[in-house]
């Protein structure tokens, strides 16, 4: 197993991702855990639900990161696509 010189830190919501999860949009499955953000690999839409929301919400994304933490990530309405969870 390969050194980890950050191990003592504490894992914020700021600090680097330990693991992550391919996300399948789903309209009633939430996430696996709550993540610091998302990795979008095909721009588009996503409807979904951050961590304190009660209502579906439309977000246009882009490629590249989003500090967004969504529990839940719906497959009506979703055209993004290659999306990745990061925790």
């Amino acid at each position: 197993m390969p050194q980890d010189r950050y191990g003592s830190n504490a894992d914020t919501v700021t600090a680097p991702a330990n693991r992550s999860l391919n996300v399948v949009p789903h309209d009633t499955n939430e996430l696996g855990f709550l993540p610091k953000g998302i990795m979008v690999g095909t721009a588009g839409t996503i409807v979904g639900r951050l961590r304190d929301d009660v209502a579906d919400r439309t977000y246009k994304v882009w490629v590249g990161y989003h500090p967004m933490r969504f529990k839940l990530i719906k497959a009506t309405g979703t055209t993004a696509a290659d999306i990745v969870a990061l925790d």
